[in-house]
């Protein structure tokens, strides 16, 4: 387990106590709770069926747990991690887990499956146990399609702190379907890790050159360095010949790892610990507040607030005034991809080829860069524009010397607009990429392109097969995908400001909590000043101290 993450596992009872006390929603709490206790970074190893994924996890693992056999049709993810005690589970989307044994594992025997079924492999294994709960994500081959291609990005992107592309030495160098795979991680600026197996089949001059043209490949695509560069062969342990380069290499990643949860994690329970802290601070400076005071305060509050949803409101709206023009951008990015691969879509309508693959991996990267080259930089922009504006127009929320935070006119706002644009950048990672096209993808494929193959695969003419592609086939992709595009990217503006405005509304609640929980004891007469500023400051010192770790953890 990950050291942050087991600091914040041991903090949490005491957070939890301090969070209930001041009558906090227990919800929020609860959803970190269940991340500390669930969270895994994953790590993909993704290449062909004939790469050697599988054997390389049996190699390093020292165990015959997986099937080497090359089976596409019964091939599922399989997500390995350590556990005190052994747990084989085949898992699907809609339908109850099913227990398997390591006979139905080595076998693949998995009954009928959906997509998006998976198998969890946990495994006391010593090997596994040092990669602090890391687990590793052994995926089909890339000769299963788009689909495969979609489930790898979408399913792992969000989870994995790097991808390890495995390439067998036989492969001579890196696949156009992998290609496309590197492409949209390098877009995505995910991090990577080589792999060459099998290389006991070359001699060391060859392994050598396929290793270095792989890696140029690679590098050349992603425009960054590999993390690491491993070769591995199928001899066996005694030969001297193991997996000690990369595992050694996988340990490399666990720094990398460390960030990974900080971001996905700490900086949660970052801010529910700054909330708590705010929340003390408020309660220790209220003395001499009148319960009308107070009542003011919070009338002044709900205003801000309803200035605040007017502002997101209209920022929402000057986003979707963008949507046309980043839809136009990602069809522009679209023709280009699919121009670019005119001899390959020729090639694939005159013998029957992958043309789903080649249409559906160029539309992919094509809304990939839309979102990272237009929509992310356009979001941060505008949230951060609300931000700077946050700092002029909310100063009344100073709430006098009583309620300052660090000596700043609008810091206890400036708390409140800080998590946003994270927030939001996150949930935008979180929407799967073009899961809606795929009835698209169908329709095109299915009434467009059969009879077209079919024709032009007799008359093997390639000329009228490239203009076939150039006058019909590009075309008609654009005009099917533009309205689609338009909706999901409208739909994506939809969803994070959403989440941004549930998140405003969470954080603007937590500041409305100390002044109402202060008016209901002046009322009352609970409990004396004294003995509740001694509670609080108690609780606050302990808050700082974990505040001060998770610092250090973000600084790495």
């Amino acid at each position: 387990m990950l050291h942050e993450q087991v600091f914040l596992k041991e903090s949490f009872p005491r957070i939890e106590v301090i969070w209930a006390a001041h009558n906090f929603p227990l919800e929020e709490l609860a959803a970190l709770s269940a991340e500390l206790n669930e969270f895994s970074v994953r790590m993909p190893l993704i290449g062909s069926f004939s790469a050697g994924k599988s054997s390389l996890i049996n190699f390093l693992l020292d165990e015959s747990l997986l099937s080497v056999a090359v089976n596409p049709e019964t091939c599922l993810p399989t997500e390995l991690r350590f556990a005190d005690d052994e747990l084989l589970i085949l898992h699907h989307p809609a339908q109850e887990a099913v227990p398997l044994d390591r006979a139905a594992l080595k076998a693949q025997e998995f009954g009928k499956f959906e997509s998006g079924s998976w198998v969890e492999v946990a495994t006391p294994s010593p090997v596994l146990a040092r990669l602090d709960g890391m687990t590793l994500v052994d995926m089909p081959g890339w000769e299963s399609g788009i689909e495969q291609h979609s489930e790898a990005i979408d399913n792992y992107l969000e989870r994995s702190s790097a991808y390890c592309i495995v390439v067998s030495v036989d492969e001579g160098g890196l696949k156009d379907s992998l290609k496309k795979i590197v492409e949209e991680l390098a877009i995505s600026k995910k991090p990577m890790m080589l792999v060459l197996t099998k290389c006991d089949k070359k001699t060391p001059e060859d392994v050598a050159s396929v290793l270095t043209q792989v890696k140029d490949e690679i590098e050349a695509i992603s425009g960054t360095p590999l993390l690491s560069v491993s070769t591995v062969s199928r001899k066996t342990r005694s030969s001297g010949d193991t997996t000690e380069g990369w595992a050694s290499a996988l340990q490399q990643l666990l720094p990398l790892n460390e960030v990974f949860f900080h971001q996905r994690v700490g900086m949660r329970a970052e801010r529910l610990i700054n909330t708590l802290v705010r929340h003390l601070q408020q309660l220790l400076n209220s003395e001499n507040l009148t319960i009308e005071e107070l009542k003011s305060k919070q009338a002044l509050l709900r205003l801000q607030q309803d200035q605040l949803l007017q502002d997101l409101q209209r920022t929402e709206q000057q986003l979707q005034e963008q949507v046309t023009p980043i839809a136009t951008f990602i069809c522009e990015q679209f023709s280009s991809r699919l121009n670019a691969q005119l001899e390959s879509l020729a090639s694939s309508l005159l013998h029957q080829g992958d043309i789903n693959g080649i249409v559906g991996a160029s539309l992919r990267m094509a809304y990939a860069t839309g979102m990272e080259e237009r929509l992310k930089p356009l979001i941060s922009s505008k949230l951060s524009q609300l931000e700077r504006l946050a700092e002029v127009s909310f100063n009344e929320l100073n709430f006098s010397h009583d309620f300052q935070l660090g000596g700043k006119g609008s810091g206890m706002f400036q708390d409140v607009l800080s998590g946003l644009l994270p927030l939001a950048l996150a949930a935008l990672t979180r929407i799967p990429a073009l899961m809606i096209f795929a009835p698209i993808f169908k329709s095109i494929l299915g009434s467009l392109f059969d009879n077209a193959a079919e024709e032009m695969a007799k008359r093997e003419q390639r000329e009228e097969a490239r203009q076939y592609v150039l006058a019909t086939l590009i075309p008609d992709c654009l005009a099917r995908v533009r309205a689609p595009i338009t909706a999901a990217l409208s739909k994506s503006i939809e969803q994070v400001m959403a989440q941004v405005k549930t998140e405003a509304d969470r954080n603007i609640s937590h500041l409305q909590l100390p002044l109402q929980q202060l008016a209901e004891q002046l009322s009352a007469e609970q409990e004396t000043d004294a003995q509740n500023k001694v509670r609080y400051q108690g609780e606050q010192a302990e808050l700082v101290v974990l505040q001060t770790k998770l610092k250090e953890f973000a600084r790495g």
